[in-house]
């Protein structure tokens, strides 16, 4: 755990870019629920003209099941409707499915400029340190 700690040393001038890395982890999670999984059930609505069925709908939030029940009276409406309604779920799904994968790009390459930085620092702290010591210690060792 003392080690820790001492590395812990290292990570604090970079405080921010882990706080922005931070931020672009929690962005990436919120979107990656958002994937093809969860609108083929709309998109089997819409097509076939099914309801929706939520189980747990008392549990849900009320603007998710607002959504499912505009989509169930949608996809039961006219063809046009549904093709309208269709349109608009494959743009949102391309959409959240472009920002998941920008913040995951961000994650990313914060993630690892912050390693670069630390993995840096340490190397420095060890060559200083060997720098330091004098000839009779490595003549000895």
């Amino acid at each position: 755990m003392k080690d820790y700690i001492r590395l812990l040393k290292f990570l604090k001038p970079h405080i921010w870019i882990l706080c922005v890395a931070v931020i672009f982890i929690a962005l990436f999670s919120l979107f990656e629920k958002a994937s093809l999984g969860t609108i083929i059930p709309i998109v089997d609505s819409i097509i076939a003209g099914k309801e929706i069925v939520m189980p747990g709908q008392q549990y849900a939030p009320a603007f998710i099941v607002g959504l499912v029940n505009k989509i169930n009276v949608l996809s039961g409406g006219s063809q046009e409707a549904r093709l309208t309604l269709l349109f608009w779920v494959i743009g949102v799904g391309v959409f959240f499915l472009l920002l998941r994968e920008i913040f995951y790009f961000f994650k990313t390459y914060f993630m690892r400029d912050l390693s670069e930085r630390v993995d840096r620092d340490v190397k420095n702290a060890i060559y200083s340190k060997f720098l330091s010591l004098s000839l009779d210690f490595y003549s000895r060792n």
